[in-house]
């Protein structure tokens, strides 16, 4: 069969998906086929397994989701040509699918020159294999965010290329089981330069363009930002993107998503304005000493505010340098050219850094929780491509070597180990040819005589200078073929010819770019910044590959704020190896890295190609391709792999595999078995060497279908054979059913006759029984009637007795009282009159004596008189109360008071405490009123002050910023600050204490109508499932603390989580757009569909019983009449009143204290 699709050499140009299927092969052929492609708009073609991507320069409708599904269960490379068909082939390696071999590493290796679409395609990769995975969480939406946030802080415009990536990043994508775990990204030279300087046509970095043009009003008067045109950094280049200002709200959507907290955010713009700032700042000579200072002081002050640090200090390292020599303190002044490199390069260094930061918080969101060897990789590669520029610099050539370092790994993996393996095992082979760039990576990295070490040696020299490396490289690299000196005396300047084409390199300020010095002073300051990002990225140090490493990451609203403080105190640590690498050692050792980590896994290339180098929609330059073609060895490719074996594995693998088709499962395992299986397979044109089996790459997938084929075979004769057994097993329980049938028939019938000849026995019995107890009631009641006459009469008689025997008694009675009753009223008069004639005499008899003492006696002197003494008990009792009979009466009957206007104030009082010696201030009852008074007001100040905190002009700015309103963090597993982890009781005491305000319509002073509590799923669905479709409610979710969308579709009920970011904003999980509110999330997906569902949101679902919402007891005070919260008075400024108070946090293991009245008050 391959036979015959070698064979067909007659169908027309452009049908060909497979250049490996040409029966004739040279350049002209594999031009007009990819020209004609093209024309077609089929820009993707195979190379055997390799695809060759030309970059249409326009939009094209083969992304689709349709298409990406089409893909998805494709059968990889049997397809069309599609980059979706690579993901997923990939993607079906690293899982061991179609494969004899076990889940392994792979990557993606996608080359080009600059503008050739690599940067399209990593994305496009990206995405299908997220695709792949079939994720429900916001991982994968976080990792799709990665590419255009770092677009915006590495990729620039330049004058081949409208978004050049001016850095190199390998992205690696963690799977466990075939899901998601986590993602790690690897940066690779950054080009600072770009910061401060751009060459004529180039920009600089994206992302001062979009936040120029992006910022609101209000945030450009908070980073004192100007117009483009105004700052030195971006006035020379403009950016071709026409929506600036949408894509800034997309880069902020992206930082967002993948977890910048708002103050890294505000942090991060601060340190940009600040960058664009320090570049306005011009020097000129001091008068009347030697040196240079700032000309205009504004732009110096503007610039260290916006930094965080002193003027005085930023000024300082940008005009002098003090060195200490023999305990003497020595200032060294700049002149202007270096004070104005000292300011380039705090700009380079804080830009620079300030990217590894990201970088490294992205790494920091997208690491999986821990490492293991189940845990397998997909890697994609997409760095700079191929440049040649008409001034090519210290950039240029170390972006060329990386692309040199590819394509030896390309030939490594394509042409000298594949040739290799056929001579050691024996296949017969005519070796093919190709270009060796060995001796180019030996120019590079060759030490002590290499152009990277001669660079380093020089760049030790302080006197060193542009010519004298020009000189010592010319000396010394002169044996190299590849390598030609120039003798214009103008420019210092060399050629290489690298595999795409001679460059020539001006190697004007190599050192300075080499050494990337910084002000000596500059980091001790910075690391004191008021700005804590900045001290954060210079609190790191840099590693020997050129990023930096945090030892002290600040982890804002992650953790608990004890953690936080921890982790901001703790002193940095010091680097025990203080060797300070250069660039280009530090691109040196990063290559290496990448080299070594790419070869433990296995690879998969793409060949971006350009079609012209005007970046122009249909047009196929015939010469510009086929240049890109040679250089690349796509020619030796497409012969390699269509004379070649690309599918090599294991004898013992192979048989292990794919015995079944012999249908024999006890077989050696030798050459001779695998000779049989392909024989069996009528498959041609393939060897058995020593150890492995040699076979076309399209063996593979003939042997693979095949596999599948008996796989349903097998599985058809499963089912016949299971359905044969379990037709017999039925009838034969059939059987034993009809027999256990009958007997259970039988045995109910014998029961039913015994049970109806004992039931007769029974209601005869129950009858006797019956007519006794009658009779015998009846002789019981006429006994009762006739003792009861009995004890009538004798009652009778009795009373009368008794009434006789009362009134003679009442009669004695009333004679003898009478009788006493005279005796004592005549010894009364008769007592009476002997007392009063007593009395008269006795006071005659006094009045006689004292008469005669007073004529006697001389007359004493008067005294005062005196009060009479009170009693001791007397005393006491009013100095320990000094109340009324009637005011103890209130205070011994505490429940009379009134009863409390405050539902916090316990129903009954306890009796004031009274002291023998401390007399009160006040009653008691007015004591208590003032104290509930006193309570009452306070009681309503901090009403008013929680009430505020719902009412009008609410902002986010008084919640605590180390919370990032996630998941809390645990303490033991079991709790977070709210409450049990996962429990309900977190997510309440979660929405009561950040979230209330969030949902609550002050219009209508109530929640949202599309707001519902934590009711369960089944709940929700029921209230949806009569309304039309579309309709929608946001519930509290159980379990997270989060939200979860509800709504109604064509078929069923959908539920999509809502989470908040670090940010604080509001995603559902796997959609790409972050939202400031809840409202605002509501509202986009009223005119966006979401991005699973084709219809949008249309009703809010209210609502099933308006008296009793479901979200009453998410509220702060349940008991209260929902009246309270659906109807709530108006305030004294005619405003809505907000929401009730929220209550203070209650542990449920600790015991509320008992409020008492304060009686001294």
């Amino acid at each position: 069969m391959a036979g015959s699709r070698l064979s067909q050499h007659w169908r027309n140009a452009g049908e060909t998906d497979n250049l490996a299927e040409l029966s004739k092969l040279d350049e002209d052929i594999i031009l007009e086929e990819l020209k004609a492609r093209y024309k077609k708009n089929h820009i993707y073609t195979y190379v055997g397994d390799i695809l060759i991507s030309i970059n249409p320069f326009k939009e094209l409708p083969i992304y689709r989701k349709q298409i990406s599904h089409r893909y998805r269960s494709g059968k990889d490379l049997k397809d069309s040509p599609h980059i979706y068909a690579i993901a997923g082939h990939v993607y079906r390696c690293m899982l061991g699918e179609g494969d004899i071999s076990s889940q392994t590493d792979q990557c993606i290796v996608i080359s080009g020159e600059s503008g050739a679409g690599k940067t399209e395609s990593t994305k496009l990769v990206v995405k299908q294999i997220i695709e792949l995975c079939n994720g429900n969480t916001q991982l994968e939406q976080q990792i799709l965010q990665v590419n255009p946030l770092l677009e915006a802080f590495g990729n620039a415009k330049t004058v081949i290329n409208f978004n050049s990536s001016r850095f190199g990043k390998y992205i690696q994508i963690l799977f466990n089981n075939g899901k998601v775990i986590g993602a790690k990204i690897s940066e690779y030279l950054l080009e600072k330069s770009r910061v401060v300087h751009q060459n004529g046509g180039d920009a600089n970095f994206h992302i001062f363009s979009y936040m120029l043009n992006g910022c609101t009003p209000e945030q450009k008067k908070l980073y004192e930002l100007k117009k483009q045109k105004d700052y030195r950094y971006t006035k020379g280049g403009k950016s071709t993107e026409q929506n600036l200002s949408g894509k800034f709200e997309e880069l902020q959507n992206s930082m967002d998503l993948v977890g910048f907290s708002e103050q890294e955010q505000e942090d991060l713009l601060f340190i940009l304005s600040g960058v664009l700032a320090i570049g306005n700042i011009n020097f000129a000579a001091r008068v009347d000493s030697d040196g240079v200072g700032v000309t205009y002081p504004d732009d110096l002050e503007l610039a260290a505010q916006l930094f965080g640090i002193q003027d005085e200090e930023l000024e300082g390292c940008l005009t002098h340098v003090t060195n200490s020599a023999r305990g003497e303190r020595i200032q060294r002044n700049f002149n202007k050219h270096q004070a104005e490199d000292a300011r380039d390069a705090v700009a380079k260094v804080i830009y620079g850094r300030l990217f590894s930061w990201i970088v490294n918080k992205i790494n920091q969101r997208l690491s999986p929780p821990q490492r293991s060897a189940q845990q397998k990789e997909i890697g994609i590669l997409d760095i700079f491509g191929f440049e040649n520029f008409a001034l090519n610099s210290f950039e240029q050539a170390c972006i060329n070597l990386a692309n040199e370092h590819l394509q030896f790994f390309f030939n490594e993996h394509i042409f000298c180990l594949e040739q290799e393996e056929y001579k050691s095992e024996g296949i017969k082979w005519a070796h093919i040819s190709y270009c060796d760039n060995q001796p180019l990576l030996d120019l590079y990295l060759k030490r002590p005589i290499g152009i990277l070490a001669l660079l380093d040696e020089e760049s030790h020299f302080p006197q060193a200078t542009d010519s004298t490396l020009v000189h010592k490289l010319n000396s010394n690299l002169k044996g190299y073929s590849c390598y030609k000196s120039h003798k214009s005396v103008g420019m210092p300047c060399f050629t290489i010819k690298h595999y795409a084409g001679e460059v020539t390199y001006n190697v004007t300020s190599w050192l300075e770019k080499n050494r990337d010095t910084v002000p000596p002073t500059l980091i001790s300051i910075l690391k004191h910044s008021s700005n804590s990002l900045l001290r954060t990225i210079f609190q790191g140090t840099i590693t020997r590959t050129g990023t930096l490493a945090l030892q002290n990451r600040t982890r804002k609203s992650i953790h608990s704020p004890d953690i936080v403080r921890q982790e901001l105190t703790k002193k940095p640590a010091i680097p025990t190896n203080t060797k300070k690498f250069t660039v280009g050692t530090q691109f040196k050792n990063s290559l290496q890295e990448l080299i070594k980590h790419m070869s433990q896994a296995e690879p998969h290339f793409v060949r971006c190609l350009k079609p012209n180098n005007s970046q122009e929609a249909d047009k196929f330059d015939d010469n510009y391709v086929l240049s890109q073609l040679s250089y690349t060895g796509m020619l030796q490719t497409v012969q390699i792999r269509r004379d070649g074996y690309a599918f090599r594995p294991l004898i013992s693998d192979f048989v292990g595999t794919y015995k079944m088709l012999l249908f024999n499962g006890d077989v050696p395992i030798d050459g001779e078995t695998c000779k049989q299986i392909l024989r069996r397979a009528e498959l041609t044109d393939w060897h058995i060497g020593q150890t492995k089996v040699f076979l076309k790459y399209e063996h593979g997938e003939r042997l693979a279908d095949q596999l599948l084929a008996m796989s349903k075979a097998v599985t058809v004769l499963q089912a016949v054979a299971r359905g044969f057994l379990a037709r017999c097993y039925v009838r034969k329980r059939k059987k034993v059913s009809q027999q256990q049938k009958q007997y259970v028939e039988a045995f109910i019938q014998s029961i039913s006759s015994h049970c109806e000849k004992f039931l007769g026995e029974q209601r005869e019995l129950k009858q006797q029984e019956e007519e006794q107890r009658a009779e015998a009631s009846r002789r019981e009641k006429r006994e009762q009637a006739r003792r009861s006459a009995i004890e009538a009469s004798e009652r009778a008689a009795a009373e009368k007795a008794a009434a006789e025997r009362a009134a003679a008694e009442r009669a004695a009675a009333e004679r003898a009282a009478a009788e006493r009753a005279a005796a004592e009223r005549a010894a009364e008069r008769s007592a009476a009159e002997k007392q009063a004639t007593s009395d008269r005499l006795t006071t005659t008899k006094v009045a006689e004596e004292n008469e005669a003492n007073i004529a006697l006696r001389p007359t004493p002197a008067r005294r005062p008189n005196r009060p009479p003494k009170p009693s001791r008990l007397s005393a006491h009792a009013d100095a320990s109360s000094g109340l009324t009979a009637n005011q103890e009466k209130r205070v011994s009957k505490p429940s009379e008071f009134p009863a409390p206007l405050i539902p916090e104030l316990p129903p009954q009082l306890p009796e004031p405490p009274t002291s023998p010696t401390s007399p009160t201030r006040y009653p008691p009852a007015r004591t208590a009123s003032i104290s509930r008074k006193i309570y009452s007001e306070s009681r309503k100040k901090s009403f008013a002050a929680k009430f505020s905190k719902f009412g009008e002009g609410l902002t986010d700015e008084d919640e605590v910023l180390e919370d990032d309103f996630s998941a809390a963090r645990q303490v033991d597993g079991q709790t977070n600050s709210y409450g049990p982890a996962g429990s309900k009781q977190a997510s309440i005491e979660w929405f009561r204490a950040s979230q209330l305000a969030k949902v609550w319509d002050s219009g209508n002073r109530a929640p949202y109508e599309w707001f519902h509590g934590t009711i369960p799923r089944g709940k929700a669905e029921k209230i949806l499932s009569i309304k039309d479709i579309g309709a929608f409610m946001i519930r509290l979710s159980e379990r997270r603390l989060g939200y979860v969308l509800s709504f109604r579709a064509e078929n069923r009920c959908r539920n999509y989580m809502v989470e908040l970011t670090p940010s604080n904003k509001y995603v559902v999980v796997g959609e790409s757009k972050a939202h400031k509110t809840l409202l605002d999330l509501v509202t986009y997906y009223q005119k966006n569909a979401l991005s699973n569902w084709n219809g949008l949101l249309t009703v809010a679902c209210g609502q099933a019983d308006p008296s009793q919402p479901d979200y009453l007891e998410l509220l702060p005070t349940p008991n209260i009449d929902s009246a309270h919260y659906l109807k709530q008075p108006q305030a004294s400024n005619g405003q809505p009143s907000a929401p009730p108070p929220l209550p203070r946090k209650l542990n449920p293991k600790v015991k509320e204290p008992t409020r008492y009245i304060n009686y001294k008050e």
